[in-house]
């Protein structure tokens, strides 16, 4: 149950941020459980390269929206990345590639699958609205399964508000990363991330008595050298937290 995350000083840098939603993804969903089906409508992919939509995910991230259509295709994967790797040089979006970028492609490439697929392309590009989108495809001779994201608004991610996990936190502990796993607009899953710049053990000290005063029943725990895990419950809510030191600062996970 303990889950331990270094998380870089910023999460604006778009690097930063695709590791951290990577990051969640696998945490919180166990990649098996991430897309739910969805009826298809008629899209770019479904028209110019016969592609039938077969599940969708909904997510929202510091409060921006992002969405994950998988889809499968009789098309070559090489012609489906070009054709948006060309869209977006002819428009002049910014194109990105990355490691980061590249894990989030894998990821979503790999979601639901058994055995992992390492042979893929993918294009990420920001259009002039400052949304993002990410188009990976698996390189398959007989068929292309293909993965679109699509996220609203990718800058300012830092200017925010989140889920609300509804606990009291560490005074000066700042919320930094948001998650929200959605189901028809309603969010069913979260991941909040706080930063304090503090040492020590007083972060973990502080939820202790925290769990004990508000009536908080600890279902498991367990510490480690620089982190402490806790999986808690109240009422119909329940929560897994990990507190971890690394390079000053003092970091915790709420997933709920």
């Amino acid at each position: 149950m303990a889950m331990k995350m270094t998380l870089p000083r910023e999460t604006t840098d778009m690097k930063t941020f695709l590791a951290l939603v990577l990051s969640f993804c696998f945490c919180a969903t166990a990649v098996a459980g991430v897309f739910d089906v969805m009826e298809m409508p008629f899209d770019q992919l479904a028209r110019d390269f016969n592609a039938k939509k077969t599940n969708q995910v909904e997510m929202k991230i510091n409060d921006k929206k992002l969405k994950a259509t998988r889809y499968e295709s009789d098309k070559d994967s090489g012609d489906i990345i070009g054709f948006y790797q060309y869209q977006a040089e002819q428009k002049k979006y910014t194109i990105l590639h990355n490691d980061g970028l590249d894990k989030m492609a894998s990821f979503f490439i790999n979601s639901g699958r058994k055995a992992p697929v390492y042979d893929y392309d993918y294009v990420f590009y920001i259009d002039d609205r400052k949304n993002g989108y990410l188009i990976a495809a698996e390189n398959d001779p007989d068929k292309s399964e293909v993965v679109k994201v699509e996220i609203d608004g990718i800058s300012n991610m830092d200017k925010f508000k989140g889920y609300e996990d509804g606990l009291a936190h560490f005074p000066g502990a700042k919320k930094v990363l948001s998650i929200e796993m959605l189901s028809s607009g309603r969010t069913v899953n979260f991941s909040n991330f706080y930063k304090a710049n503090y040492s020590g053990n007083a972060m973990d000290d502080f939820y202790r008595s925290f769990f004990k005063r508000e009536g908080w029943k600890v279902l498991y725990e367990k510490e480690e050298k620089d982190s402490a895990s806790y999986v808690v419950e109240k009422g119909t809510r329940q929560y897994l937290l990990n507190i971890y030191s690394s390079g000053g600062e003092q970091w915790l996970t709420i997933i709920g």
